[in-house]
């Protein structure tokens, strides 16, 4: 367990250089669940074998390492752009109403800004409207 956190507190320091080319941090459990933290203002501790990420005063993640599979920075927060070759879809809230069917294009423009899943198919997304 000392070594996972030590190796955890080594990759995290040495990446400390590489946050102001990011936008997030990604943190992936064991159990496959991403949390997307912004780099902006993040501060990184390890405690009681818990990793800790803080922005001032507020915690964002606090959970075990024993937990947390692995780390990596990058320009998206896990959200995905709408890319598909059917054309045809449907909007849905993340309590899973539907708000919106489309055919070619998908057109959000109109939404509320939020987090929305698109279903085309078999295949399920989730967006970001700003």
């Amino acid at each position: 367990m000392k070594k996972k956190l030590l190796t955890m507190a080594v990759l995290a320091m040495g990446s400390l250089s590489a946050m102001a080319d990011y936008d997030y941090l990604n943190i992936v459990s064991t159990s496959g669940t991403t949390t997307s933290l912004a780099v902006s203002g993040l501060k990184l501790t390890f405690a009681d074998g818990k990793l800790i990420a803080t922005n001032g005063q507020t915690t964002l993640f606090s959970e075990e390492l024993s937990s947390q599979s692995y780390m990596y920075f990058g320009n998206t927060n896990g959200i995905s752009e709408v890319e598909s070759e059917q054309q045809t879809g449907d909007v849905y809230s993340l309590d899973g109403y539907k708000v919106k069917s489309f055919s070619g294009k998908a057109d959000l423009s109109d939404l509320p800004s939020g987090v929305y899943i698109i279903k085309q198919g078999d295949k399920q997304r989730k967006i970001a409207v700003q």
